[in-house]
């Protein structure tokens, strides 16, 4: 996180772009943007995120929630070595996942998005 939150140019929190993992951090699936009613969980919420309840990421899977309106500091390891790191993540808002969704460092390349090639932690999960 030190290398994302002290380097403006990969994690500038007043530029409207952000990339997320596009992986649930439960069991891998793939969450989207909750479009129909949630009455599955104790959070509900209405389309369109006009209510109290706000827009969240719904993963279809296991109801797991997460909240793209807000980041947190999350700590995991290293599937492959153990090696505990530090990532900033869309905040977990509720459901079985442990942890936020991983935000993915970008970089402008002329007119091309790229993930930066210096911090490569989120690409540990779902391997």
């Amino acid at each position: 996180t030190e290398f994302l939150l002290g380097n403006p140019e990969v994690f500038d929190p007043n530029n409207n772009l952000v990339m997320s993992f596009a992986r649930c951090t439960h069991l891998c699936c793939i969450p989207g943007w909750q479009l129909v009613s949630n009455t599955q969980t104790d959070d509900n919420w209405t389309p369109g995120g006009g209510d109290d309840g706000g827009s969240k990421m719904f993963c279809i899977c296991h109801s797991s929630r997460f909240d793209p309106t807000a980041i947190e500091v999350n700590r995991n390891s290293n599937r492959s070595t153990g090696a505990a790191f530090e990532y900033l993540g869309i905040r977990r808002a509720g459901g079985p996942a442990p942890l936020g969704l991983p935000i993915i460092p970008i970089i402008m390349n002329g007119d091309t998005i790229e993930a930066s090639s210096d911090y490569t932690g989120w690409l540990t999960y779902c391997d």
